[in-house]
């Protein structure tokens, strides 16, 4: 058993998202797109891949999703189809812990079905790119009444953010800009159809783990705002255990020597 302590485990974290140094690839050749990187200010992105390579910061290979958490994250466009089945919920307990909202109590029961409708009404309206409030407007009137809520300093009904960022792969729509002026558009390529069911579910979690391991079901349903039991139950049982500071966690075996050099 690999025993190791907090302070090695944010080393490896470190080294594994490529900051403990600053290379020459070109952003959408940096490992860490393999998870993608969060867009948590307008423009925050940017500044995540300065700081891991000096190449000039345009990559016409990258592209903004509402991806893990329904949150905006930069992704490679050539994984956006795996990604959108990876990232679609494993079960309907799943769809509803992603998608809860005390605005939409009776739609979460929808599970899975909830996220369906609304990625139909997605490919629907956002066909060109347009202002998010625009689609707002028309996905809103499109989904089922219980998904949506009455908004009072609009005085309109929404589609819950919740339900509508989660469905965002599967409705084919990417984030072309943030802030005052955002704007939404139709993902580049043909389309595929919306996932019937999860599929590659391990293999995000390998990913998860390579760059923020050593970690468990709980740290994995935190990340996709889901729940540990939904993720226990579709856990790989391929994987490394090591134990963090006395408690048990998890990595693939390739990153093992990894943890075990820092």
């Amino acid at each position: 058993m690999i025993n190791v302590d907090r302070a090695q485990v944010m080393a490896f974290r470190l080294a594994a998202v490529g900051l403990a140094e600053r290379g020459s690839a070109r952003p959408a050749d940096l490992p860490v797109l393999d998870l993608g990187l969060q867009e948590y200010t307008p423009g925050s992105t940017g500044v995540a891949l300065a700081a891991r390579t000096s190449a000039p910061l345009e990559d016409d290979r990258l592209l903004t999703v509402w991806a893990a958490r329904g949150a905006p994250h930069l992704h490679r466009e050539a994984d956006i189809e795996a990604l959108t089945s990876q990232l679609w919920p494993v079960s309907d307990a799943d769809a509803r812990a992603r998608i809860k909202s005390g605005q939409i109590p009776d739609g979460v029961g929808r599970g899975a079905a909830a996220l369906r409708a609304t990625a139909e009404a997605l490919r629907e309206v956002v066909r060109e790119p347009m202002p998010r409030g625009e689609a707002s407007t028309g996905v809103s009137a499109r989904v089922p009444r219980e998904l949506t809520f009455d908004c009072k300093p609009c005085g309109a009904r929404h589609v819950s953010g919740n339900v509508w960022q989660h469905s965002g792969l599967a409705g084919r729509v990417q984030v072309l800009s943030r802030g005052r002026d955002a704007m939404l558009g139709p993902l580049p390529g043909p389309s595929v159809p919306i996932p019937e069911a999860n599929r590659g579910i391990a293999e995000l979690i390998v990913t998860y783990l390579r760059f923020l391991g050593p970690a468990g079901p709980a740290e994995v349903a935190k990340y996709l705002q889901s729940t540990t039991a939904e993720m226990r139950a579709v856990w790989p049982d391929d994987l490394v255990e090591v134990r963090v500071d006395g408690h048990p966690a998890w990595l693939p075996a390739a990153s093992v020597s990894a943890l075990e050099s820092v």
